[in-house]
């Protein structure tokens, strides 16, 4: 068996050093069919379906935990009294929530994400992008800083199959592979670095009854537009559905030392499962 990223319940928080130019965005669509039929061949409507891109980091049994969402700790540095935004952007630069925007005193700072949207909407799996700005009490700019970060749950469905057990996934953003992105760097729940890798076209794909008392998953490999994944619901374990832990509020706190200079930490842990 695998070392486990986490000594928790939880995956490894992924990210990848700050980079000034994000890379264009694919602009060819993506179209993705889902088909699920039972045993006997008949299509099996109303499963809920949730995937993520698989890598060595994530924890042999991940797929079968259940459990409630946590939340994401990300620290940061400043060099003096200034203004700050700290925000969650999609792979494709779409803002996804602001953690903080005001002013803040010089030191060791950090902010809490728990995975939703401003709407308090969960987000899916995929690749996201915590971005620092820091700008002077006039607003000149003094510092900007990104993270890059994946996002690992199968708590957020992306879609539930039709009458037909068909379920067509169009959103890019779904399979970060596809987008040319530096390699990420996994890290353990201390933020200790345990190594890089490149996410593949190998994705785990997994259905969920309601009210999620089964589940069915499999790995497969997503190449590209046109791409289709044929699932038996045939699941062989049965569990009770878990209710949602209470996630934490974003939350900025000061230190009494001040920094040498303007920095955005490594997140950690990913509380995501």
């Amino acid at each position: 068996m695998k070392r486990l990223a986490c000594l928790l319940l939880i995956l490894p928080f992924l990210m990848v050093p700050a980079c000034s130019d994000d890379p264009a965005a694919p602009t060819d669509d993506i179209r993705v069919t889902v088909r699920v039929r039972d045993a006997a061949g008949d299509p099996v409507a109303g499963l809920y379906l949730t995937l993520l891109s698989d890598n060595e980091f994530l924890q042999d049994d991940f797929p079968d935990k259940r459990g409630g969402k946590a939340s994401v700790t990300i620290p940061f540095t400043l060099a003096r009294y200034a203004h700050i935004d700290v925000t969650v952007e999609d792979i494709e630069g779409g803002l996804i929530t602001t953690l903080a925007d005001s002013m803040a005193s010089a030191g060791v700072h950090q902010v809490v994400w728990n995975g939703r949207d401003d709407a308090g909407v969960y987000q899916p799996s995929g690749r996201y992008t915590v971005r620092l700005v820091v700008k002077d009490e006039l607003g000149t700019m003094l510092h900007e800083q990104t993270r890059d970060m994946l996002l690992a749950t199968f708590s957020a469905s992306v879609g539930v199959t039709d009458d037909g057990g068909r379920l067509v996934l169009t959103d890019r953003r779904l399979f970060p592979h596809l987008y040319d992105r530096p390699a990420l760097d996994a890290v353990d729940e201390m933020g200790e670095f345990m190594g890089s890798f490149t996410l593949s076209e190998d994705m785990i794909f997994r259905l969920t009854d309601d009210p999620q008392t089964a589940t069915q998953t499999r790995r497969v490999q997503v190449v590209g537009d046109g791409a289709s994944v044929d699932m038996v619901w045939d699941p062989q374990v049965r569990t009770s559905a878990a209710a949602d832990a209470t996630v934490r509020a974003p939350v900025v706190q000061g230190a009494d030392v001040p920094p040498i200079g303007f920095n955005l930490g490594q997140p950690f842990p990913n509380p995501f499962n």
